[in-house]
């Protein structure tokens, strides 16, 4: 750094080094703003991922529940339909039963009908 007393314009220089340093002092005040927020964007995006994370656990969690219980009715509806589908073969072997034992007896009722006809024409 030269000696002041030797400058031609020394008014000058000192303005212009005390410009100098006060730029320095803003632009590192900038800086140091732009840092903190920065940490604060950062720190800020940590709790996005987590919360992020966090959702997609629970979301998969949900799914899985969801694909289980689908899983357990989806047996339970063929335990179902299989039952269905006996019951439905013994109604129909007893409505069959029960259409044969109504000709049986209209059978019956017509041979006894028959009977008291000739024992009353004798």
């Amino acid at each position: 750094m030269p000696q002041l007393d030797d400058l031609y314009f020394k008014n000058e220089y000192i303005d212009a080094a005390s410009s100098r340093a006060r730029s320095d002092g803003s632009m590192n005040f900038l800086v140091e703003k732009y840092d903190s927020t920065l940490k604060q964007t950062m720190i800020q995006l940590g709790s996005s991922e987590k919360l992020a994370q966090a959702r997609l656990k629970a979301i998969e969690r949900v799914r899985a529940e969801h694909k289980k219980a689908s899983e357990k009715a989806a047996e339970e509806k063929e335990i179902l339909r299989v039952k269905f589908e006996e019951l439905e073969g013994k109604l129909k072997s007893a409505r069959a039963a029960r259409k044969e034992l109504g000709y049986k007896s209209d059978k019956k009722m017509r041979e006894q009908q028959d009977r008291r006809v000739t024992r009353s024409k004798r």
